[in-house]
Parts: C-alpha cells; structure tokens; sequence
C-alpha cells in the first residue's frame, strides 16, 4: 500500500524550504524513502512519518539521521580580516564604512545572492581614488570596476585628459556598467565624480531595473569641500576655478526613500510563496474568495471553480514596484519634499547604516483587498531607523479607505470623499461602479515646515515612547473606545510572541504585490487597518486554520492574515531609493 510522506521544513526561507518539489511524496521502497530521509537531513530539512508507514529498518535511519542532526555543531563563518584591503598608507578614518569595516556586511555582500552599484561621489582629490581601491580589493574577483577617467589612461598608464573626447569617455563608462549589470556582476563600482544628480540618472536606473541596491559613497575626508586643499591634492591638474565650481554645485542626493532591500533572489522566493499562500487561504476560506470575486464584480455563483482560480490567480498582478527588489521602507522622503524628511536624511545613524547589512525578521503574510505584503518585526538596532509619520498620524484619527465598518473597532469611522487623511491625500470611498480605491493628489493643509522640521528635530535618534492608539486629545462626541486594558494584540502576542501589533514599528512591512489600480505605499494603510482590527478582538488558537509556517485567520471584508509559528530570517542591506 502506497503510504503518503509530508517534508516539514524548518521556517527559514533558504533554497531547499522554498524550492522544494516533494512536498508530499509517494513511495513504497524503503530504501528509496531511507535516500530521501538522508537528502532531506542534509538540507536541513525533517521528514514526519506516519506511524504505520515504515519498516523498521527505515525508522530506525530515521532516528539515528535525527539524533546525529541535534549533535551537529554549528558552522562558524571565516573570519573576515579587512584590513588587509586597505592601501598602504590609508587613514582608516577616512574608510569607516560598513560595506568596509562590517565583517557581517562584508561576508553577505561577498557570500550572497546580492546585487550592489557602489556610486562614488566626490570632486578629484576627495580620495575617491582609495575608497574605489579597498572596495576592489575586499570583493576582488566579483567586483568591476567602472570609470570615465579610464578612457584617458595611454598604454603606459599615463592620464592624458581631453575635454573633447569627455562625451566619448562617458558613453564608454556607462556601457561597460551595463554590460556588468546584464552580465549579473555581484559588485558594480562607479567611480565618476557624479557632482550633479543628473550625471548619475543612467546608473541609477540601470541598477533599479536589474535589481541591485545602490549605494552612494562620499569620501570622508575633512578636505573634500576645500577647493584649495583639493587642488593641491587631486592628480589630473584640474584648475582651482574648476574645483571650486564643482565644490559650490555639488548635490546632496535624497532618496525617494530609505530602507532594507532584500537581495533579488530572496525576493522572487518571498514573491512565489506569499503567491502560494494567497491561493491557500482563498481556498480555506470561502468568505475570502467571495469578497475577493466581488470586489471585481463577479458574482462566484456564476462562474465554475476553474474560472474562479484562474481569476484570483491573476488578482495581484501588479508587481509592487519598478525594481525586482522587495524592500522594508524605514521613512518615505519624496526627495525632500515630505516635511521632516531633509533632518532623516541628515541624521548621523542613517548615513552611518547605509551599505550596511541587517537580518529581517518576517512573522507574517498579509492579504487584504487591494495589497499582498509581508510584515516585518523589527529589532533593537534596526527601530531606531524606522521613522514613519503615518503611524503617529493613524493614532490621531487618521483611518478610513473602507467603505465596510462592520470589522472596524468601536469608534472607527470612514472617511468622505475629500476628507483629509493627514498625509496630503485624500480619499475616495469605494463606489458600485468603479469598485476600487482611487488616491487624488490634495493641498496639503498650511503649517509651518519650520515647526514641522523643529518637531523632526528635536525627535532626533530617539522614537516616541508609548501607545499611539491612545489619541492625546479626544474632539467632542467622540465615541472611540479606549483600548489601553486590552492585551496587546487583544492576546495576538500570546500566541504568536516574535511578532508585533502595536507600538512603533507594527506597520512595518514589505510590499509583495497589489491590486491593479493600486499603488504600493496603500500597504501601509491596510496593515495599520489590520491592527485595529486585530486589538478590538480577543483571540483563541482554536479561531486559525493551520496552512504552511503558520496560522491563518480571516477577518472579513478581505482582511486575512497568516501568522507564522517561527519568524523567517532574510538577509537585507539598508539604503536608499534614488
């Protein structure tokens, strides 16, 4: 009798937990299923045999594999000697950059799927020369090196400049980076001066379109702003009038937005199985798939299950942004525009993290109407960079977008077409016909960007303390419940403690997918929705169903979410989105 044999893998999203093909295998060979139980171990993977399915011979490999598995001591990482990177004669103060002197971030750059477009910017004699140099020598075989001054070096190594040819030497710079980053180079170094934004425009879109995170380095020598000091320095003979020119035009680069990217391949992992995990719940939960069929305006009655599938498969098509790459965002900057996103980018612990590489914790799948994210548990080093106003602006009131209060908390209220959402966006409430959410563009009421920045200011590198679903101020006839003796996540943190539902951080997430029509930053609305929504309730074990890594719950008008029984470990690198 064929007997069926279910692969229960540890929940860290590597090759083989994501990848694997047997999730429930057949087999009547013992010897065949002892080949699978050894392959398995090696992965790192578990095999649960049903009690009368196996031989003797094989259930005791199994036990032996299992107990050999729980002695197996722990790999420990080479060590990573740095120094042996830098030039002769460096000042090592003026290289204290993570990707540099980090070892962690050095071996998950050199021992990764990663993708990385170093962008140095400095005017000559900054010593860009000795930053370009330790990069090159500490990821040896797997960077390239890209630069327009190159186009003037003669066969005996000497520079000889024309400004003529500059155009020539520009043109073969940014080919031979396109050719590295087609080519899947893991380290692309750009070594131009790259004083205005518009010089660096190529790079940028070329490394968000093959899916590489881009870094900007800036030497950080005392005299890179000094023109005279530069003069004496720089090694091309560039005139003093020159360099104080560039000096005076350079840019100062803000992102449309900082945060962690995860690596292109975790990405597309992370992207098939939130994928998978959709199709499961809209399986498990009937309601699910009816709102969602609704919400196109099918009535399920009318359709057959094939069809249905085939029109849920394709529900979130719309790839969450141009790059490949999923990303956490720790604060939306707009390139400046956003109140209070000049002092974030300014701030010393933000310029000091980039280039540098954390490990996210992933401790559930959210689905909702219009967005498929991941939410993403923060920690100790890496809180102090989330900065996100949305949240402070949510425990004020600022709620809405459903046209449905049914799953709301007492005092929840919905916003009118027109009503001010905190954020300078307004919002129009989902109609019969239209039947999607639209985002229109709306003056942002008048404050004081002064007091706006004082505010960010004084803030500094520390997070507001406290519960921000308390509101400070209550306006009259405001029936809003006050939630402050419920246990966080009205008993969520029980039962899932690794994640979190309240507090600073609990919107924290990776956008995966949207609805079409829908653009990715709505994310970040729906799951402070869904914690609302998860602390007006109490919860028991018994209210999930069991689906892969995890728990799933559905909430109604759409709102589901899969809560993993241990946390997913990914690796990311923190920067910005240029």
């Amino acid at each position: 009798m064929d007997a069926a044999f279910t692969v229960s893998t540890v929940p860290v999203l590597t090759s083989s937990s994501l990848d694997l093909k047997c999730a429930e295998s057949k087999t009547q060979d013992g010897k065949c299923l002892q080949e699978l139980v050894l392959g398995l171990t090696e992965l790192g993977l578990e095999l649960n045999i049903p009690a009368s399915a196996a031989t003797d011979e094989v259930r005791e490999h199994f036990s032996q594999t299992r107990v050999a598995q729980s002695q197996r001591l722990p790999v420990e990482p080479e060590p990573i000697d740095t120094s042996t990177a830098i030039p002769p004669g460096a000042n090592i103060n003026f290289l204290n950059f993570p990707f540099i002197t980090n070892r962690e971030t050095v071996r998950y750059v050199n021992n990764s799927d990663s993708r990385v477009m170093f962008v140095l910017r400095g005017v000559s004699g900054s010593g860009k020369s000795t930053v370009v140099c330790t990069i090159k020598n500490l990821y040896a075989t797997r960077a390239v090196v890209c630069s327009a001054d190159n186009f003037f070096l003669t066969e005996d190594g000497e520079y000889e400049f024309d400004e003529k040819l500059l155009s020539s030497a520009h043109s073969t710079c940014q080919q031979k980076v396109k050719e590295a980053c087609h080519k899947g180079t893991p380290v692309v170094i750009v070594d131009n001066t790259n004083v205005k934004k518009w010089e660096m425009k190529f790079y940028l879109s070329l490394a968000n379109r093959c899916g590489y995170v881009v870094i900007l380095v800036e030497p950080k020598t005392p005299w890179k702003k000094n023109a005279r000091e530069l003069h004496k320095r720089n090694k091309h003979g560039v005139p003093l009038e020159v360099l104080q020119r560039k000096v005076n035009s350079f840019d100062d680069i803000i992102p449309s937005y900082y945060g962690w990217f995860l690596n292109g391949k975790m990405s597309q992992k992370l992207s098939r199985f939130c994928s998978s995990l959709f199709m499961e719940c809209q399986e498990k939960f009937p309601a699910l798939k009816r709102d969602l069929l609704q919400e196109l305006h099918v009535q399920p009655s009318l359709i057959d299950e094939e069809t249905a599938q085939g029109i849920l498969t394709e529900y979130f098509s719309h790839a969450a942004q141009s790059s490949p790459l999923l990303h956490c965002t720790s604060r939306f900057c707009a390139r400046g525009k956003v109140p209070g996103s000049t002092t974030y980018h300014n701030r010393r612990d933000v310029q000091a993290a980039c280039g540098k590489s954390f490990c996210l914790t992933i401790t559930a799948v959210v689905i909702t109407r219009r967005t498929l994210s991941i939410r993403v548990s923060l920690g100790e080093n890496q809180m102090p960079l989330f900065d996100r106003p949305e949240e402070r602006d949510w425990a004020k009131g600022a709620r809405g977008f459903y046209s449905n209060t049914s799953v709301l908390p007492a005092g929840s209220s919905n916003c009118h077409e027109g009503e001010d959402e905190g954020d300078g966006f307004s919002v129009v409430r989902r109609g019969k016909k239209k039947g999607r959410l639209a985002k229109q563009t709306k003056r942002k009421t008048k404050q004081s960007p002064r007091k706006e920045e004082q505010d960010e200011s004084n803030r500094g590198e520390n997070l507001e303390s406290g519960d921000p679903f308390v509101s400070e101020a209550t306006s009259e006839g405001d029936t809003s419940a006050d939630m402050s003796d419920l246990s966080e996540g009205g008993g969520l943190a029980e039962i899932f403690p690794h994640a979190q539902f309240s507090g600073t951080g609990r919107s924290c997430h990776c956008t995966v997918k949207t609805a079409r029509g829908i653009e990715s930053r709505e994310t970040n609305f729906d799951i402070l929705q869904l914690c609302d929504i998860e602390r007006s309730q109490l919860h028991q074990l018994s209210d999930f169903i069991d689906v892969k890594h995890g728990k799933a719950k559905y909430y109604g008008d759409g709102f589901c979410c899969v809560y993993f029984t241990k946390p997913l470990k990914v690796g990311s690198l923190f920067s910005g989105y240029y």
